[in-house]
């Protein structure tokens, strides 16, 4: 990995990286079983701007795996907290996608002071429909790890499930593939994510998000299969003070997709 590392109360270890020293703090937040590898696309470009922090939540990326399950919206919440309070960070803008995304909209309900203006990309908020197979090991606490672990990190499956996020199938690149799902392959991130499924579907936070007062703007991929259109239409209703927009031709994972369109939109959002 390259990037370093801040030590959370409860011992857990957060990677981060960090690009640029001017302008305001972006914190960029990844989605379900990804990491910092993501924004590849977006955190140097943003950084011309900005100073841009990439994390990756705990349980994921180059982060530590925990043995207890406490992963939920809100434990990734306090970790951002603190991972702000390490580095001085009063307010930033933070960027979510999917899972990500709801981290973010969680965090900015429980530390509104923390929290500047909101971009959320795909964001996965109504999802009880997510992954449902997850949902359904997740209530099954005896179902094999080993089993899950492989659909989860196997490379046909990582690949089937990366292609299966992209708009445009002729983008797909196995190589790159490999090389951005490689920080799954750490003992403990099927743990991880069964913890976490089961304590999201729980989650309150689709009734809470009217309280937040952030700016926010909600970036859709015009194709998405994961969260369709209709869901960011309906999360920009149900709030307050957010405005959507689509992203012509992408998938789930717009900010790869279309990085040249989501750094543009981005940086004016945010008004650099």
């Amino acid at each position: 990995h390259d990037g370093d590392f801040v030590s959370l109360a409860d011992g857990a270890r957060m990677h981060y990286t960090v690009r640029g020293d001017k302008g305001e703090d972006i914190i960029l937040i990844h989605g379900m079983l990804d990491s910092t590898r993501n924004w590849e696309k977006n955190q140097a470009d943003l950084a011309r701007t900005h100073r841009v922090w990439a994390v990756d939540l705990v349980g994921f990326g180059f982060s530590s795996r925990l043995t207890r399950a406490i992963y939920s919206l809100e434990y990734f919440a306090d970790t951002l907290r603190q991972f702000m309070d390490a580095h001085k960070i009063a307010r930033a803008n933070i960027v979510g996608h999917s899972l990500g995304g709801a981290v973010a909209l969680e965090m900015a309900t429980r530390f509104p002071n923390r929290v500047r203006k909101l971009v959320l990309i795909n964001p996965a908020v109504y999802l009880l429909n997510y992954l449902p197979a997850l949902n359904w090991a997740a209530r099954i606490p005896l179902m094999p790890r080993a089993l899950v672990g492989f659909a989860l990190t196997s490379r046909a499956m990582r690949e089937f499930s990366y292609a299966h996020a992209l708009g445009n199938r002729a983008r797909f690149d196995s190589a790159y593939a490999e090389w951005r799902r490689q920080p799954t392959r750490v003992r403990g991130t099927t743990d991880a994510m069964i913890a976490l499924v089961a304590n999201w579907s729980r989650s309150d936070l689709p009734a809470r998000v009217h309280q937040v007062a952030a700016p926010t703007l909600i970036l859709i991929g015009e194709k998405d299969a994961v969260v369709p259109p209709r869901h960011g239409a309906r999360l920009a209703r149900a709030m307050k003070n957010a405005a959507i927009k689509i992203v012509p031709g992408a998938g789930h994972i717009a900010f790869e997709e279309a990085p040249t369109i989501v750094n543009r939109e981005i940086r004016e959002f945010l008004g650099a």
